[in-house]
C-alpha cells in the first residue's frame, strides 16, 4: 500500500483512525496481536519502510514480538547475535535512530555492513519505546527499507506517533505475561490449600496435620504434593476414605483418593 504524506489533511486523516484502530486493541487484546498490528502499521503507513518489528531486551535475554516479514526477523538476529543495535545498544538519552546508508554509516559498522551484505537492507530507523514501570527493559520499534535514504521528517513523524503507541502496548504485553506467569506459578498453592481445607472438614483435623497427610500421600507415591492435592480436591468430600491410622512420627497417607 502506498505510504500517506502525513502532512496532508488526508495522510493525517489515515494516521489517526489507525492510532484509534491500536487503542481499541490495545483494550481488547488479550494474546499480543495488537504488537503485531503496530508493526504492521509501520511497515504500512512509515513512508518509506518496507518491514518492521517490536523487540524488546531484558537483563540480555532478546526477543523480537512481532515482525512483519522474516527480513525483520533476521535483522533483529543479527542485532541479537552481535550484541549491538538499537534493540539492545541504543545511545542513553537517544529515542529515535536513523541511518540512510547501512553500508557505509552505521553507528554499528559491523551490524551495518551485516545488514546490508546478508538481508540486502540500506536504511534503518528505530524508536526506543518507553515502557512504563520497565527501566530496566529496552523496548524498540524497528523500521527497515532496502532503499538508501529511505526515512524523511514525516516518517520521523509518522514513526514517533506509532511508536508513542507501541510503548502501551508493550507495557500492556509484558504485564499480562507476569500476570499469567504468576497465576500459573500460584495454581498448584491454591490447589493445595483447598485439599487441606477438604481434609480438615473431612476428618476434622487441624491444618498442619491435612498438609502432613498430603506431604505423606506425596513421599509415598513419588508423586508432587500438587498432584495429590487436585486428586483430593477432584473426589466428592463423601467419597473419600475414613481417617487413616497414624503411625509414630506421622499420620499415614491417604490412598483411594480418587473414585
Amino acid at each position: 500500500m502506498p505510504h500517506p504524506e502525513v502532512t496532508s489533511s488526508a495522510g493525517l486523516a489515515e494516521i489517526a483512525e489507525v492510532l484509534i484502530g491500536l487503542g481499541r486493541g490495545m483494550r481488547t487484546s488479550t494474546d499480543g496481536s495488537v504488537l503485531v498490528a503496530v508493526a504492521r502499521a509501520g511497515a504500512d503507513h512509515v513512508r518509506g519502510a518496507r518491514w518492521a518489528s517490536v523487540t524488546v531486551t531484558h537483563h540480555g535475554h532478546f526477543r523480537t514480538l512481532a515482525a512483519t516479514a522474516p527480513v525483520a526477523q533476521h535483522a533483529d538476529a543479527l542485532q541479537h547475535e552481535l550484541g549491538a543495535g538499537p534493540g539492545v545498544d541504543p545511545a542513553p538519552g537517544e529515542d529515535v535512530y536513523r541511518c540512510g546508508d547501512l553500508a557505509e554509516r552505521c553507528r554499528w559498522p559491523v551490524l551495518g555492513a551485516r545488514l546490508h551484505q546478508r538481508l540486502g537492507l540500506a536504511s534503518l530507523m528505530s524508536f526506543r519505546l518507553h515502557l512504563v514501570g520497565e527501566p530496566e527493559t529496552v523496548a524498540a520499534l524497528h523500521l527497515y527499507s532496502d532503499a538508501p535514504k529511505a526515512f524523511g521528517d514525516d516518517a520521523l513523524t509518522t514513526g514517533g506517533l506509532l511508536a508513542a503507541h507501541g510503548a502501551l502496548a508493550v507495557s500492556a504485553q509484558l504485564h499480562r505475561q507476569r500476570a499469567k506467569h504468576l497465576d500459573r506459578a500460584l495454581a498448584p498453592a491454591r490447589e493445595i490449600g483447598t485439599a487441606v481445607g477438604v481434609l480438615m472438614a473431612r476428618y476434622g483435623i487441624p491444618r498442619p496435620e491435612a498438609l502432613e497427610m498430603l506431604r505423606a500421600a506425596a513421599q509415598d507415591s513419588h508423586r508432587p504434593v500438587a498432584e495429590i492435592a487436585a486428586e483430593v480436591t477432584d473426589t466428592e468430600i463423601h467419597r473419600l476414605p475414613p481417617m487413616p491410622t497414624a503411625t509414630p512420627g506421622r499420620p499415614r497417607a491417604v490412598t483411594g483418593a480418587t473414585p
